[in-house]
């Protein structure tokens, strides 16, 4: 059987380029921290202990000391979960390290990697909110879902 070339035509004007990283992670909290700590094969495994994440009960690679970044100080802080405020972070750093600030931003992207990364905010708000049946959280829809990582 003859092989199909299914590929479309590369245009290289069109070719995505990866112009800055960031990163935000148990064993560093930006490029260069994590990048060491991977190659001395650092961990951060233990058993969780923030609110909602089965403190004592459970083991994973939790975020400690982090510091949101300053686009979200104040009242906006208020207003996104810890998912939102990594993301944020991670995008921070990559739109610095591509010197995007002089850009035209209509050809920019900027992605996020992640999961379900608010469940453990869902979960709280079911906590705090739960015997109130009426009262929704005015920024909940924007955080279910992961949708404001991604909007």
């Amino acid at each position: 059987m003859p092989e199909v070339n299914n590929r479309l035509p590369i245009n290289p004007a069109l070719t995505p380029v990866i112009t800055g990283l960031g990163v935000v992670s148990p064993i560093g909290q930006d490029v260069t921290t994590f990048g060491e700590a991977l190659m001395a094969g650092a961990s951060h495994f233990g058993m969780l202990q923030r609110e909602g994440r089965g403190q004592g009960r459970f083991m994973g690679a939790e975020l400690v000391d982090f510091t949101p970044p300053a686009c979200l100080r104040n009242q906006r802080l208020r207003q996104v979960g810890l998912p939102a405020q990594v993301a944020v972070s991670a995008l921070e750093q990559a739109w610095d390290q591509a010197q995007l600030d002089t850009a035209d931003t209509t050809e920019v992207g900027l992605l996020v990697g992640g999961s379900n990364l608010h469940q453990r905010e869902q979960y709280l708000h079911y906590q705090r909110y739960g015997e109130q049946v009426a009262f929704v959280c005015p920024t909940y829809a924007s955080g279910f879902m992961d949708t404001d990582l991604v909007a």
